[in-house]
């Protein structure tokens, strides 16, 4: 279904969805005139009964996932945008109320879901995004799905052939608060991976796209799953002693951090993150590798001009500054980036970063088969 549609269209629909018991309230097609951000569209205005024709964020959220992530609340509503096609913003919302009768007015849950085009022109979501979405906090959406899920965040990227131009188009998913990544909730996490793959083939199907996504497998015992989670971590940070940096030449100062770190280890999706956290900050400092040729595309301003440059034979190009590197270059598989940074520490000259970060280069190159990588940092 789409979200256009004429006058006698429209008021057939309601009629027809007027007749539907159900406790789902959904905004109607008018249109207001403000407009949101860079997407130039406004929020669609209005309540309405839901009906199980209709399924919010663009016809997408089943009722399972929604229960999933708001299990106990209220009445829900949603909100969204119109879609315009590929590469351009949308917003979808779905607040869900409290059922205590003398709070029903109070949001209990919301579900914030946006599609949008990664910017790979000035550099931006290679710093804000991928603190917030290339983190330890979030694991690998499995069964070939280029995205990652938490119990707060989630993202997943939509095949290139159905965007247009080759900037990454993806589906982001937030709910409630990102500085509780660490608890260990299975349930939650496949709800907000239902909630982007669920969005994504509903996308794919308003494009006219072919094909659509298989949905994450369910997890079997909460209980069980979480068990599961600890002793892969615990296998995880085995095998990758010091960021896969063992046996590496690495100063003994920063042997602390590093093993700190690989305790905190993310593999297996498109990108391959090692990281430690800190109270006031996403991370203290993180090792990331994006195998995602399509994702890496977001850093390539970054690595082109984004500080002095890294020199290396002729195989790549990169970018320096005190707190964070970033190196891009070519394997069998496409692009891959590498990156360092730090943004909190006891090292009061700040060289972690400019120390560790050949190494990790040469270390990770060689494991991904693209070939001696030797980079030499900058002296300013």
């Amino acid at each position: 279904m789409t979200v256009q549609g004429t006058g006698a269209d429209v008021r057939t629909r309601l009629r027809r969805l007027l007749r539907h018991r159900t406790t789902w309230a959904l905004t109607a097609a008018t249109l207001v005139g403000a407009v949101l951000g860079a997407g130039l569209v406004g929020w669609r205005t209005g309540t309405l009964p839901w009906s199980q024709e209709l399924r919010p964020c663009w016809d997408s959220l089943s009722d399972e996932t929604l229960d999933t992530l708001m299990a106990g609340a209220g009445r829900r509503e949603a909100e969204e945008q119109k879609l315009l096609g590929p590469g351009w913003t949308a917003r979808c919302r779905v607040l869900a109320y409290s059922r205590e009768e003398h709070r029903q007015d109070d949001v209990a849950a919301r579900l914030d879901i946006t599609v949008r085009t990664l910017d790979t022109l000035s550099g931006r979501d290679a710093h804000a995004w991928s603190a917030e979405f290339l983190s330890t906090g979030l694991t690998p959406l499995g069964g070939g799905l280029r995205g990652m899920a938490s119990r707060s965040r989630a993202w997943l990227a939509l095949p290139q052939q159905c965007v247009d131009g080759e900037d990454p188009v993806v589906v982001e998913a937030r709910m409630g608060n990102q500085d509780k990544e660490d608890l260990i909730s299975p349930e939650r996490r496949y709800g907000m991976a239902r909630a982007v793959v669920e969005t994504a083939n509903g996308l794919l199907g308003a494009y006219g796209c072919t094909g659509r996504h298989r949905l994450p497998r369910p997890p079997r015992d909460l209980d069980e799953d979480a068990q599961e989670e600890r002793e892969k971590k615990r296998d995880g940070a085995a095998r990758a002693a010091l960021c896969g940096l063992a046996g590496a030449p690495v100063p003994q100062e920063h042997g602390t951090w590093l093993r700190r770190a690989a305790r905190n280890w993310v593999d297996g999706g498109p990108a391959r993150v090692c990281g430690m956290g800190h109270p006031h900050a996403d991370f203290e400092a993180r090792l990331v590798t994006v195998v995602d040729p399509e994702l890496s595309l977001v850093f390539r301003a970054e690595a082109l001009g984004g500080g002095p440059e890294i020199s290396d034979s002729e195989l790549g190009r990169g970018a320096f500054t005190t707190g964070r590197a970033v190196f891009m270059t070519r394997c069998q598989t496409g692009d891959v980036v590498f990156l360092a940074e730090q943004t909190h520490g006891k090292d009061s000259d700040w060289t972690f970063v400019r120390d560790v970060f050949p190494l990790y280069v040469a270390a990770e190159a060689d494991r991904l088969g693209c070939g001696p990588q030797k980079v030499t940092m900058p002296k300013t």
